[in-house]
């Protein structure tokens, strides 16, 4: 394989590109908008030919953050979607530089998390 998209945005080749049963990318930045983050994992060939897997990746995208601001012991919502990336459960987060203290809840569209510090998003 010598191209690698995810729902049309190029992936680097970071494994074997000449083997006939995997290759490993590195993804890179994707949508900023939940329209586009569902969409086709496509590997194009140094011929020409396109291998296309249709609606098979979603990126992370967060919809929204609430509240905007608080200070340690605020409980705080992220909603969106493949918020775990494909994961079952969130190990460590930081918020403005601060370890979160308790995962309360986690799913793909919405994680529900306690400050461990002073924060404010800009939003």
């Amino acid at each position: 394989a010598n191209q690698v998209s995810l729902s049309g945005i190029p992936a680097t080749i970071v494994g074997p590109d000449d083997n006939s049963s995997y290759i490993v990318v590195r993804v890179n930045p994707g949508p900023s908008n939940r329209g586009a983050a569902l969409g086709d994992v496509v590997i194009s060939g140094s011929s020409g030919v396109q291998i296309k897997s249709v609606n098979a990746w979603t990126y992370s995208v967060v919809d929204s953050f609430t509240p905007a601001s608080g200070q340690g012991g605020t409980v705080v919502t992220v909603a969106g979607i493949g918020l775990l990336a494909g994961g079952s459960s969130v190990k460590a987060a930081t918020l403005a530089g601060t370890t979160i203290t308790k995962v309360i809840s986690a799913t793909s569209t919405k994680i529900v998390f306690v400050a461990g510090g002073r924060f404010h998003t800009g939003a």
